[in-house]
């Protein structure tokens, strides 16, 4: 009989979590000064990724966090990757430009 109350738990847990499964769909928005200028974020990254040769490829290692990622910043010449789990504050650096990440989860 207690082995039938454990498996009746574990039934009914796999349940739960089977439906709250959910998707998330990230957007990324290129931000820029009133002026057009490309802002990048000044903060300090939550997280920060060597040798990424292409920008598309910086903004899909961001779905991939534990932590919804809000913001990311792409270093072109030095191929950098920053990013951030909060909202950084932006500002005009050369080389950089900074990607806004709306998260919709259905």
């Amino acid at each position: 009989m207690r082995f039938l109350v454990v498996f009746d738990v574990a039934y009914v847990c796999l349940l739960v979590a089977d439906f709250s499964l959910s998707v998330v769909v990230s957007t990324f928005r290129e931000a820029k000064a009133a002026n057009g200028e490309a802002l990048c974020g000044i903060s300090a990254p939550n997280k920060t990724l060597n040798d990424i040769p292409v920008r598309v490829q910086c903004v899909s290692s961001c779905p991939g966090c534990a932590s919804p990622c809000l913001a990311v910043n792409y270093w072109k010449n030095t191929k950098l990757c920053q990013l951030f789990y909060y909202a950084p504050v932006k500002g005009v650096r050369q080389d950089c430009v900074v990607y806004e990440v709306t998260n919709l989860i259905y």
